[in-house]
């Protein structure tokens, strides 16, 4: 009798402690930088976002970012809109015109894959502006990198997951593309984006521009806003650093949150690491309070 007091006893405690560091390790675990995105939705969730994010100094001509893909990893970039092409059977990246600067497929989704590698707790969006780059096309260059085996696959009855289910699941890269096609149910993982994403215009030539009127993705599920936010038809470094000041970028997101009763969750802008769009995102998360 007395052993099976002791058994009791010892089961209670094992288990008891096994619990309770089961919570602590909860508390310990981060998403995206924070724990207390890890009881959120993807699409509860907002994200800093860069345009054109490969065409930065350097390599390019005329360009809409200073640092690489690499470096906006670095700083908290997570969400990267990409223009690709095909040239032959090979993905390239450039800006429409080849001469003004270009790389290769797999030297820009490298450095994302390198990412995903080195840091399992980051969930990542890619935007991708496919000019006639077919989803098989994408999925094949996916594949010889060894990204597909992060590609995240919607499931639309369950709907969004919650960041730390995607982390467990390890199923961190979300793709979405502008132009969709009859191949693009053969891969679960690239997604047609103005079925969920809807945005505002991006044609900002001057600060009075700025509004909140819709570009693409109206007639869709709306899940998933999208904010342009940049000034110029080119790159125009000297205008990021008045449209990315935190009161003008904060006022923009409240204005359009308000407007389209539905929260900001890609803050897209040119020249990234100008301004304070980090610190605005933080604040969408409730991060910084």
């Amino acid at each position: 009798m007395k052993n099976g007091i002791w058994m009791i006893f010892v089961c209670v405690v094992i288990l008891g402690g096994c619990k309770k560091e089961s919570s602590k390790e909860a508390d310990k675990q981060l998403c995206n930088g924070h724990n207390i995105l890890c009881g959120k939705k993807y699409n509860e969730v907002a994200y800093l976002g860069a345009h054109n994010a490969f065409n930065y100094k350097g390599p390019f001509a005329f360009p809409n970012q200073n640092i690489s893909i690499t470096k906006q990893l670095q700083m908290g970039v997570r969400c990267f809109m990409i223009d690709i092409y095909l040239e032959g059977d090979k993905i390239l990246v450039h800006h429409g015109v080849k001469a003004l600067g270009y790389q290769t497929g797999e030297q820009v989704f490298g450095e994302v894959l390198n990412f995903m590698v080195d840091h399992p707790d980051e969930i990542v969006t890619l935007i991708l502006q496919n000019e006639a780059v077919t989803t098989s096309k994408i999925a094949a260059l996916y594949d010889a990198l060894g990204l597909d085996v992060f590609g995240y696959q919607h499931d639309e009855t369950a709907g969004w997951p919650y960041l730390s289910d995607m982390i467990a699941q390890n199923k961190r890269l979300v793709t979405f593309v502008e132009n969709d096609d009859s191949d693009i149910d053969d891969y679960p993982y690239i997604l047609d984006g103005y079925t969920y994403m809807f945005e505002n215009e991006y044609e900002h030539t001057q600060i009075s521009d700025f509004n909140c009127d819709e570009k693409r993705g109206s007639g869709g599920k709306r899940e998933i806003y999208l904010l342009n936010h940049w000034i110029g038809l080119l790159g125009d470094e000297n205008g990021a650093k008045k449209v990315n000041k935190f009161d003008f970028l904060a006022n923009q997101v409240k204005d359009c949150t308000e407007e389209k009763n539905h929260m900001v969750n890609f803050v897209a802008l040119d020249f990234v690491d100008i301004g304070d769009g980090l610190a605005v995102v933080d604040s969408i998360n409730g991060v910084n309070e």
